[in-house]
């Protein structure tokens, strides 16, 4: 404090030990092996560098994958509009007969259908 060095009082039940900075306002905790910081006013320890890669990790990892389901989307609605593209103008052709090549045909009459000599018992090449 104050510029000079105030050592933390350490305190120990024997297999955990720590103690608290005023100036930092958190407590540094040694437990099973690892160097924690105790942040008393979140109730949590400070994140070690391994736990934020980790989250950093899942984070990118959950960005990536959110973009993958708006691609996917993107690509089902592209689709979908040219399904309906094209069933829009295969309905205007079929509306308007007359401005689509290939659609002059006349249904043919009743035993003028190139299969009906067959049903008939006919020969070949009879309409």
């Amino acid at each position: 404090m104050d510029g000079v060095y105030q050592p933390i009082t350490i305190e120990s039940d024997g297999s955990s030990h720590w103690g608290h900075s005023e100036v930092l306002g958190l407590t540094i905790c040694w437990e099973d092996g690892s160097l924690r910081w105790w942040d008393s006013s979140e109730q949590c320890y400070l994140a070690t560098h391994a736990e934020e890669a980790d989250a950093r990790q899942l984070e990118s990892e959950a960005r990536r994958l959110e973009q993958v389901e708006l691609s996917a989307e993107r690509q089902a609605r592209l689709a979908a509009q040219e399904r309906v593209r094209q069933l829009e103008e295969l309905v205007a052709r079929l509306r308007n007969p007359d401005d689509t090549p290939g659609l002059h045909c006349t249904p043919p009459r009743i035993g003028q259908c190139p299969g009906a000599a067959a049903r008939r018992g006919g020969g070949a090449g009879e309409f």
